[in-house]
């Protein structure tokens, strides 16, 4: 829950203290670092296994979280120590959950996509709470209990996995390989599937503009034009989990054979809500953070899943590192893009702006689609 709490609760925190969406983009930009780490951390977790990365990545959260919340006890957290802290805290997170992911070939042997599906219905599952318990507490107990909160959201794993969870040796321990040489094996395992890199790719355009740097304007145009209460904001927010859920539960369950109709559908629905952001009303708010995950998170899942499907366990970690990386850049740009645009267009011209381009990425995906049915194969999957 830790995670998703703080994906709400400090680009509010932000807005409380500054009442600007380009700080708050900024906070946002922060939470996208994990993606940029990615590919350190996936050879990390290939030579070493991921039991010596979880503890301490855990630890460094809760001793981050509590320098934080102590801070903001005694008013002295000014914002740039807050995007420093709360960098930390994001790499820390992503650490976590890389490790976590790249070791489930070896903890499921043979069930690798369908554990990954599960547990990402279990993270999900974690967006939807976040929100709501910053909706139900922050206007009972405010801002700087709630961040001991989530403190606290740490510690329970952090207990789980120091008193028994036990995790497999890595497949191949090489420590005498270089860094390089360990980026180069795994970008040549995802290049030798080109219609899986095409989809990365795909997603990576889409990430510029539909990432979480969106969610944090629309939060900022819930603030600032329709003056609804952070409370009221973070229950909205709970939409986009809901329709994330949605998506992850639905897309394992079509199998191979649905996936391939993932990639299209996820890409020309994505682009169609984005037209409703145009009618003047906050209701459409909700609406759209509900309908737009079931495109993005869909098309999200399928690649997940593709990789879990076709990349050898030993190099999954580093091939997961480069996709998240690959898929990383445009979103941790995003957030102040969407700013810039803003500031230059407003925040109507911006949602123009927004809804032309992922129509582009649309036809773009269209084409990705047509070349792989051309050749019998999925965009997302193949049926080697």
């Amino acid at each position: 829950m830790g995670d998703a709490l703080y994906a709400v609760v400090l680009p509010l925190f932000v807005y409380h203290v500054t009442h600007e969406l380009a700080a708050m983009s900024v906070m946002t930009m922060l939470a996208m670092l994990p993606l940029i780490f990615a590919p350190v951390t996936g050879i990390s977790v290939d030579r070493w296994g991921p039991g010596r990365l979880i503890v301490p990545a855990l630890g460094v959260q809760i001793v981050t979280g509590s320098l934080m919340a102590v801070l903001a006890m005694e008013h002295s957290l000014p914002v740039g120590a807050l995007y420093a802290l709360g960098g930390i805290l994001e790499v820390a997170g992503g650490i976590y959950r890389g490790s976590w992911m790249a070791s489930l070939p070896q903890v499921f042997p043979g069930r690798a996509p369908q554990a990954r599906a599960a547990l990402g219905i279990l993270y999900v599952t974690t967006t939807l709470i976040g929100p709501f318990v910053a909706g139900l507490l922050l206007p009972r107990i405010g801002y700087v209990p709630l961040l001991w909160v989530n403190v606290a959201s740490f510690v329970l794993p952090l207990l789980v996995m120091i008193t028994g969870v036990s995790y497999p040796s890595p497949v191949s321990n090489t420590p005498s390989r270089s860094l390089l040489e360990d980026l180069i094996q795994g970008w040549q395992a995802l290049k030798g599937l080109p219609l899986l890199l095409e989809s990365v790719l795909t997603e990576a355009a889409q990430n510029l503009v539909v990432s979480s740097g969106l969610t944090t304007v629309l939060m900022y145009y819930l603030r600032q034009d329709f003056r609804i209460s952070a409370a009221v904001v973070s229950w909205i927010v709970m939409a986009d989990g809901a329709g994330a859920l949605v998506a992850s539960i639905l897309v394992p369950r079509w199998g191979q054979r649905g996936i391939r109709w993932i990639l299209p559908f996820g890409s020309v629905l994505s682009a169609g809500v984005l037209f409703g952001l145009l009618v003047p009303h906050w209701w459409i708010v909700p609406v759209i953070l509900f309908l737009l995950p079931l495109g993005v998170t869909g098309i999200t899942t399928a690649i997940e899943m593709a990789v879990y499907h076709q990349i050898a366990p030993e190099v999954l970690g580093r091939v997961n590192g480069i996709a998240r990386l690959i898929q990383g850049l445009p979103a941790l740009l995003c957030p102040l893009v969407l700013a810039a645009l803003s500031h230059a267009f407003t925040i109507k011209g911006m949602f123009v702006i927004v809804a032309v381009f992922m129509t582009i990425v649309a036809l773009a995906t269209l084409r990705v689609t047509r070349k792989a049915h051309s050749k019998g194969t999925s965009p997302a999957v193949n049926h080697d």
